[in-house]
C-alpha cells in the first residue's frame, strides 16, 4: 500500500505543477494577442439606401429579404437594376477586395452578376464582376463571393460603383441582399 500511496501523491503533485505551468504559459501567450485591426468595408443590406440609385427605388422589395426587411429585386425586364456609388477613399484605398452577395435565384438558367467598376472622371480604371450563376441550390439564399485585384493607380476621389446586372437572354426575377465589399489589402 505505501508504494501505491507514494505514486498517487507523486502523480498528484506533477499534475498540479503541469496545470500551473500551462496556466502561466497560456497567460503569457494571450497577453501579447490583440484584435486584428478592422479594415474599412461595407455591407449593403438595403435598409439604408444612401448611395443607391435610381432614386425611385423600384427595385426595393419586402417580398423576399435575407436580413432586415428589404432586398433588391432584379426584375426580368431590366438588364441593370440597382446602382451604388462611393469613393475609393471611403473603401480605404483598396488594392484587392472581396466582393460578396447573398442571392436568391429561381433557376439555374439565369446568368447575372454584381459589377464593380472604378472610374477616374470619365476614364474607366477597372471593371470586374462577381458572377451569380450556377447555384448549388435554387429558390434559396446562397452566398457568392470573389476576390478582385484593383489597379495600383487608384486615387481616393475615384468613383467606385456597384451594379446588379442580368446578362442572360432568358431573364428572370431574382433577389440580392447583403452585398459586401471587404478590403483585403
Amino acid at each position: 500500500m505505501p508504494f501505491f500511496y507514494r505514486i498517487s501523491t507523486l502523480l498528484h503533485r506533477r499534475h498540479r505543477l503541469l496545470q500551473t505551468t500551462l496556466a502561466v504559459a497560456l497567460a503569457a501567450t494571450l497577453g501579447g494577442c490583440r484584435p486584428a485591426p478592422e479594415e474599412p468595408g461595407f455591407i449593403l443590406d438595403f435598409e439604408n439606401l444612401s448611395g443607391w440609385q435610381p432614386e425611385g427605388t423600384p427595385w426595393l422589395t419586402t417580398v423576399r429579404a435575407r436580413s432586415g426587411q428589404h432586398a433588391c429585386l432584379a426584375d426580368a425586364n431590366s438588364e441593370f437594376t440597382a446602382h451604388y456609388t462611393t469613393s475609393a477613399g471611403q473603401l480605404g484605398m483598396p488594392r484587392r477586395v472581396r466582393l460578396g452577395a447573398w442571392v436568391w435565384l429561381p433557376s439555374n438558367r439565369l446568368k447575372a452578376g454584381i459589377i464593380l467598376q472604378v472610374k477616374h472622371g470619365s476614364e474607366q480604371r477597372f471593371w470586374g464582376v462577381l458572377p451569380v450563376t450556377s447555384p448549388r441550390r435554387i429558390q434559396q439564399w446562397e452566398h457568392a463571393q470573389c476576390d478582385l485585384i484593383l489597379p495600383d493607380d487608384i486615387e481616393p476621389g475615384d468613383e467606385v460603383s456597384l451594379s446588379v446586372w442580368q446578362t442572360s437572354i432568358t431573364r428572370e426575377d431574382f433577389y440580392v441582399d447583403d452585398i459586401s465589399i471587404e478590403k483585403i489589402r
